[in-house]
């Protein structure tokens, strides 16, 4: 497990650019869209920095699967949290989700840790 970032909590949110522009994830990635704290800060580099280091250490040790925390930014496979801060969710990836799965590796959130069970990784 990698935990070095603050970043994960549900006070940050994908900006509304993002989700006009990209499907959430890839506008962070691509740095064409910013992560917003509440408080207005842009924690953009830290979720791109943190979700290098997973996918670093990810392929480093050879995984082919991942098993991230649901409706969270940066780690969510399937959905994040709106850009409004009202607690509604919307479908989307996070950042670490999405850049782990653009380099092959399968995600899964702990609601669908059966199917990673009884998956077998691909060579």
């Amino acid at each position: 497990m990698l935990e070095t970032r603050p970043t994960h909590n549900a006070s940050n949110r994908h900006s509304p650019q993002s989700q006009e522009q990209d499907s959430h994830d890839s506008g962070v990635l691509n740095g064409r869209a910013p992560v917003i704290t509440q408080t207005g800060q842009d924690v953009s580099r830290a979720f791109s920095d943190g979700a290098q280091q997973a996918l670093d250490s990810a392929t480093r040790h050879g995984c082919r699967q991942a098993l991230l925390k649901a409706n969270i930014s940066s780690c969510s496979n399937r959905q994040i949290h709106s850009s409004h801060f009202d607690q509604q969710l919307q479908p989307g990836s996070g950042v670490t989700a999405a850049l782990l799965q653009r380099h092959g590796i399968s995600v899964c959130d702990e609601n669908e840790m059966d199917g990673l069970l009884l998956t077998k990784p691909q060579p």
